[in-house]
């Protein structure tokens, strides 16, 4: 689906390439402390009292990108059926050119027959608000391209094989502001995630939370996980499970001349085969390198001469800052000796680069917070997610070629939404804005009775109480 730059490029790593359900729903997050954000005079949000601080894009967003405006004081627009375009599809809200808020009015599985691709920028999709067993996107993947601000949240993108090379679940091109929280990719053809850039262009301030990215498909010897390329920009990782992936668990690279700072924390790597992570190369830029309190499990996959080693350095020009992580059943593996600078040059650092700041667990407790609630776990954790994780807690699967090796796509039950829940069409459940002193007959999503930043229909889709700021 994209064609990074530097990627599939003058890589120094060629030669290597060859079980409860969680039971979390997003009105139990609490506020955390927040700060106020500036709203861009591009979006009307004239009902907002913020000046010149900022927020994040919701009560839980860390790192890079916590701080994506989204559709923040936009239109709410509603997916309605599961085709694959027109009116009332995602593809038509996606396609919108106004800032937007993208509620899910049904629930189920939506065959695409190309990708979407997101142009417009400000906008927050909340796959948590689908009816059934949410929302799964199949045989065809996702874009942000050329854009900036946008939030996606309890989204699950599996395209499956399709007979193309050229092919990720979810890509992020040439954009900046970008958040993705609680997610499930797989099944990518290329890698199954992607953040690049290309010339005269910008990627910053970007970041994957509490993401699933599993099973990069290796038909064609490519099972990749997640690779970024940027120009001077910065990118979180943070609380995602890897899983079942050859390699690029990530793969962090930049443009010569430039540079990217990463931060890589609290993720849980499992069943890589070859280098599990690595960055740099000769021909390319300054690689700066947080990797803290990632857990590392190798699993039937894992080749003996890389379970040992958690990130390879790909070049001198790359420095890396190693604390708190930790091999599954190997004690004897230090923070140091994980990460090979020696094969090829780089560095490692004795103090963190600067970057967004992450509440960090320890590896221990980030592995069991991990497997409880990554992915999209709202409405309910789907099969794909509930096997990954129950593998990664026994040690057992394997990477594979097609999703028909594992009985292909799980049947998601197809369900709409009572017409009569949001009267108004504002987004808001008539009991739900009743509960909170809001007015079911008006359309009030964008007021703000508590001035803490986030509009109504934020506060439904935080679950937070819009009257009561930091609750």
């Amino acid at each position: 689906m994209l064609a990074p730059h530097s990627l599939h490029q003058n890589s120094v790593m060629s030669e290597t390439e060859t079980e409860s359900k969680p039971k979390l729903r997003w009105y139990q997050y609490s506020l955390r402390s927040l700060v106020l954000v500036m709203v861009s005079a591009l979006v009307t949000v004239s009902s907002l009292n913020v000046t010149a601080e900022k927020i994040r894009s919701f009560p839980i967003a860390e790192g890079a990108g916590a701080f994506s405006v989204g559709g923040r004081g936009g239109k709410v627009l509603f997916v309605t059926n599961l085709n694959d375009a027109g009116p009332g599809s995602l593809r038509a809200a996606l396609d919108a050119r106004h800032p937007r808020i993208v509620v899910f009015r049904v629930g189920g599985a939506i065959e695409l027959r190309t990708d979407l691709d997101i142009r417009s920028p400000y906008i927050t999709v909340a796959g948590q608000t689908a009816p059934g067993d949410g929302i799964c996107l199949q045989n065809r993947g996702l874009g942000v391209t050329y854009t900036h601000d946008v939030v996606i949240r309890y989204l699950r993108i599996r395209p499956g094989k399709q007979g193309t090379k050229e092919f990720d679940s979810m890509g992020v091109v040439n954009s900046h502001d970008v958040i993705f929280d609680h997610c499930s990719f797989s099944w990518g053809n290329d890698e199954v995630c992607s953040l690049v850039v290309s010339s005269g262009t910008r990627l910053d301030r970007v970041t994957l939370q509490w993401c699933i990215i599993s099973e990069g498909l290796d038909w064609y010897d490519h099972s990749m996980g997640f690779a970024v390329d940027s120009k001077d920009g910065a990118v979180t990782l943070h609380h995602n499970l890897f899983a079942h992936n050859g390699t690029r668990n990530p793969r962090v690279g930049a443009w010569l001349g430039h540079s990217i700072d990463a931060d890589i924390r609290n993720n849980v790597f499992y069943n890589w085969r070859d280098w599990c992570g690595y960055g740099g190369a000769p021909k390319e830029g300054t690689i700066n390198l947080n990797y803290v309190g990632n857990y590392l499990k190798a699993g039937p996959s894992t080749k003996k001469k890389t379970s040992r080693t958690a990130f390879l350095s790909g070049g001198n020009t790359t420095s890396i800052y190693s604390r708190g992580n930790k091999f599954h059943r190997h004690s004897d593996i230090s923070d140091e000796d994980m990460i090979n600078v020696q094969r090829y040059g780089g560095r490692l650092l004795t103090k963190p680069i600067t970057v967004v700041k992450v509440e960090t667990d320890t590896a221990k407790v980030a592995y069991r917070r991990v497997l409880a609630s990554s992915g999209a776990v709202l409405p309910v954790r789907d099969a794909v997610d509930t096997r990954i994780v129950k593998q990664v807690k026994n040690g057992t699967g394997k990477i594979i070629d097609s999703q028909s090796e594992i009985g292909g796509w799980p049947k998601y039950k197809s369900a709409t939404s009572d017409s009569n829940i949001d009267t108004d069409m504002d987004g808001m459940p008539r009991k739900w804005e009743s509960k909170h002193g809001l007015n079911p007959e008006r359309a009030d999503h964008n007021e703000d009775p508590d001035k803490d930043g986030y509009t109504n229909i934020e506060e439904f889709l935080n679950g937070t109480d819009p009257r009561k700021a930091g609750i």
